[in-house]
């Protein structure tokens, strides 16, 4: 059954003025392959340092270089850094939590067991 003149008059939408939709022509944004091997160097640290698994440090710290080699020069050296950071202390902490630094510090102390 076709509409009614009255339903179609009263109609607000006006399908002679509907558009189609376009798509913009620029990509989105673009993530840096830096920023990818950023993130995973915290992430690999970060588990280094709470599980104390070695491997994961070092993998931190393969990260870490890889993300200041191929990063941009636009890019922010902050992150890049503090993620080299975080991997050493990643390092110093599996490697070092024998209590290197409490017997140094007893030491000088003269404290002894």
């Amino acid at each position: 059954m076709p509409p009614s003149k009255a339903l179609t008059s009263s109609d607000p939408r006006r399908p002679d003025e509907v558009q189609p939709f376009i798509k913009d022509k620029f990509s989105t944004q673009h993530v840096d392959d830096s920023e990818i091997f950023t993130f995973f160097s915290l992430l690999a640290g970060t588990v280094a340092t709470i599980m104390r698994i070695k491997p994961f440090a070092w993998i931190a710290l393969v990260f870490s270089i890889f993300s200041i080699g191929n990063a941009r020069s636009s890019s922010d050296t902050k992150t890049h850094i503090s993620s080299l950071i975080f991997s050493l202390f990643a390092l110093q902490s599996v490697y070092l939590s024998k209590g290197l630094f409490l017997d140094i510090y007893k030491k000088l102390l003269g404290l002894n067991d």
